[in-house]
């Protein structure tokens, strides 16, 4: 049995409309709407009440992928009401019932930025002993000038620099590895007063985190668009 075309993201966007606005997600800003992942490339729109083909547009511009809340091979129905915006990452990883709630429950539960934290803090016992002591060093040498020109020329692609690497949390774990291996003796030098050049992240750490990894992506992946309402309403529809 074939399966049922799916309906326009535009199409799956008006139906959704009321609840997104509730949820205090701004159409001008493609996002993932269970983690609020958002692209460069998508968005966001600058206009103040833009025309809606223009914001079906950034949409379908953006890499979110039309989700069955409820599987088709459960049942569920390849209509608005039943489809849901996700990034692939939540797309692969919500729950498969015969019933919404549970996937609305888990929705509103994600977020990106913590998700990266997680990845970034295992990616990084990757490359590292596990001490959480060793937590100053890593801050400055992020953030400083030589370092971010030193990921852009080693990370990003050869034809296209404004073409990014896949910022895994091994991708960023694996840079700093790379670009300590390969100047130890400077920073060894620049910075012999500090315990150590490896900062291992913890819990406690989100907002340092989030610094960061916004410091490193200066292609503006997520500086220009703005930040997840983590605490904003998620109403669970009916």
């Amino acid at each position: 049995m074939a399966k049922a075309r799916l309906p326009s993201r535009g199409v799956i966007i008006k139906h959704w409309r009321e609840w997104l606005e509730r949820r205090g997600i701004d159409l001008r800003h493609p996002c993932c709407w269970a983690c609020g992942r958002t692209w460069s490339g998508a968005g966001p729109i600058s206009n103040a009440d833009p025309p809606w083909a223009k914001i079906t547009g950034a949409w379908d511009r953006a890499s979110l992928e039309r989700h069955h809340i409820i599987p088709e091979a459960l049942g569920g129905p390849s209509d608005p009401p039943n489809l849901f915006l996700l990034c692939r990452e939540c797309h692969d990883l919500a729950p498969s019932l015969k019933s919404k709630r549970p996937f609305f429950l888990w929705a509103r539960k994600q977020s990106y930025w913590q998700r990266r934290t997680r990845d970034l803090h295992h990616a990084l016992g990757t490359f590292y002993p596990s001490d959480p002591h060793i937590v100053e060093d890593l801050s400055p040498l992020m953030a400083s000038p030589a370092f971010l020109q030193w990921y852009k020329e080693h990370c990003y692609s050869d034809s296209d620099d404004r073409v990014p690497p896949r910022l895994t949390g091994a991708t960023i774990a694996g840079a700093i590895s790379l670009y300590v291996t390969e100047n130890a003796e400077h920073l060894l030098a620049e910075y012999a007063d500090r315990p150590g050049l490896v900062e291992l992240i913890s819990e406690g750490l989100d907002p340092k985190v989030r610094a960061l990894l916004e410091r490193i992506d200066d292609v503006e992946i997520w500086a220009s668009a703005p930040r997840w309402p983590g605490h904003s309403p998620f109403p669970i529809p009916e």
